[in-house]
């Protein structure tokens, strides 16, 4: 009866990757010695790719989309209509879409087998509420969102660079295997409600309040047990971010 009115709509989608994660037995160290290298800017890379090859992960930007998006529309008098909405969708990746120059040959080189996961995950949803009287028209507007995000690097050899260490290995003075995560979490509520005369006189109106509570988390670490020597604790960053505005 013209009443109620649903639509879905599902996602599922899957991007090829074209970038592998490769993992070396014995990563070379810069070829320029300090103080010619200065950390990140000055090192020139040693052979990556003559280097044995002992893992090798394929196509690990591959990106898979998973999403859902709903709305409904009740129309309970001719003067009540109320909307919703619901959406979500998910991004996963094994790795990120970059490569390494040198060597340029389409893939990520590691001197540890440290996995780079990428997540992103976002939620959405909204009510809008109709009530038309004689002189105006009330709207409500609800709205709610929220967002995760989460990835991993490998920053083995960014911390041999950065400290000119002798070796990647804990035994021979390096720091081995070293992994940054970095999460991230927003979430926001909206609320708006207005009143909008009707009518077709030359004077009009439109009042109206707008509330918001907007809430942004990060946390960042990197812990490593061969951090011991330089810092005397495994811990190379810990870092928690919050920002609350309303």
């Amino acid at each position: 009866d013209d009443k109620l009115a649903l639509r879905i709509v599902g996602t599922d989608e899957h991007t090829s990757g074209w970038i592998d994660r490769t993992v070396l037995a014995n990563f070379p160290l810069p070829t320029n010695a300090q103080p010619q290298c200065q950390p990140f800017a000055g090192c020139t890379r040693g052979n990556l790719a003559g280097t044995t090859v002992s893992r090798n992960y394929r196509d690990v930007n591959d990106q898979d989309l998973k999403g859902a998006r709903a709305s409904v529309r009740y129309q309970a008098s001719e003067q009540l209509s109320i909307t919703a909405s619901a959406f979500y969708q998910n991004i996963s990746q094994d790795g990120l879409g970059y490569f390494d120059n040198p060597p340029g040959t389409e893939a990520h080189y590691q001197p540890y087998d440290i996995a780079e996961p990428f997540s992103d995950t976002f939620r959405m949803y909204n009510v809008v509420g109709d009530l038309s009287l004689s002189p105006f028209t009330i709207t409500s507007a609800t709205s709610y969102w929220s967002r995760s995000q989460s990835q991993t690097q490998d920053v083995s050899e960014t911390m041999q660079t950065l400290f000119d260490l002798p070796a990647f290995a804990v035994d021979a003075g390096g720091v081995g295997a070293v992994g940054l995560t970095e999460i991230d979490f927003t979430k926001q509520l909206s609320q708006e409600i207005r009143l909008t005369s009707n009518g077709d006189t030359a004077l009009q109106g439109l009042v109206g309040g707008f509330y918001s509570d907007y809430t942004y988390t990060q946390d960042q670490y990197s812990l490593a047990d061969g951090f011991f020597p330089l810092f005397v604790s495994p811990n190379l960053i810990t870092m928690y971010s919050y920002n609350h505005l309303k």
